[in-house]
C-alpha cells in the first residue's frame, strides 16, 4: 500500500510551511508579512496541534511594531499593538511592563493635549471679550500728541523730578 498523509499531517505540513515563511518575512523585517502569514500558520494548524511557537512569533512580531509605534510617540498605536502581543504571548513581563509605559505616557499625552486646547479656548474668550469691549474700543493710547501720560522708555525723555512736576511728560526720577 502506498503511503497516504493524514488530514492532521497535510494541516500541520501547511502550518509550519506558512509559520517558517513568517519567520523568513520577520527576519527580512516585513513585519506586517510576518504577521499575515502567521496567522495563516495558526488557521491551518489542525485542532490538536501545539501552536505555542507561532503565537509566541507573532506576539514578539507585534512587540516589535509596538516598540517602533512608540518611539514615533504614536502611543495609541503602541499601547494597541502591546496588547495584541500580550494576546499572544501573556507571560511576556517585558511586553506587560512595556504596555504600562505606553498606556502612562498616553494618558500624560492626552492631558497635555487637553489642557493645551482648554488655554487656547481661554485665550480665545478673553481675545473676544477684549475685541467686543466698547470701553476699548477707539481708547486713546499713550502719546505726545494725545495728552496723556507718556514716556517713551528712553534716558533722554527722562526727566527730573521738577520738571514732572511742573507738567512734564517725563516721569520723575528718583
Amino acid at each position: 500500500p502506498v503511503y497516504q498523509p493524514s488530514a492532521f499531517d497535510i494541516a500541520s505540513q501547511k502550518s509550519s510551511a506558512l509559520h517558517k515563511q513568517a519567520l523568513d518575512a520577520d527576519n527580512r523585517g516585513d513585519y506586517q508579512e510576518s504577521i499575515r502569514l502567521n496567522y495563516l500558520a495558526l488557521e491551518a494548524a489542525p485542532s490538536g496541534k501545539d501552536t505555542s511557537v507561532t503565537r509566541t512569533n507573532l506576539g514578539r512580531t507585534y512587540h516589535k511594531l509596538a516598540h517602533a509605534a512608540f518611539v514615533r510617540k504614536d502611543y495609541a498605536e503602541a499601547v494597541r499593538l502591546f496588547q495584541l502581543a500580550i494576546s499572544n504571548i501573556p507571560n511576556e513581563q517585558v511586553t506587560i511592563d512595556y504596555l504600562a509605559i505606553a498606556k502612562d505616557t498616553l494618558a500624560n499625552q492626552q492631558r497635555e493635549q487637553q489642557r493645551t486646547a482648554e488655554l487656547e479656548a481661554a485665550r480665545q474668550r478673553i481675545a473676544g471679550l477684549l475685541g467686543a469691549s466698547p470701553a476699548l474700543q477707539g481708547a486713546p493710547t499713550g502719546s505726545p500728541e494725545s495728552g496723556l501720560d507718556y514716556w517713551d522708555g528712553s534716558p533722554e525723555t527722562l526727566g527730573s523730578g521738577e520738571q514732572a512736576a511742573q507738567g512734564s511728560e517725563k516721569p520723575p526720577t528718583s
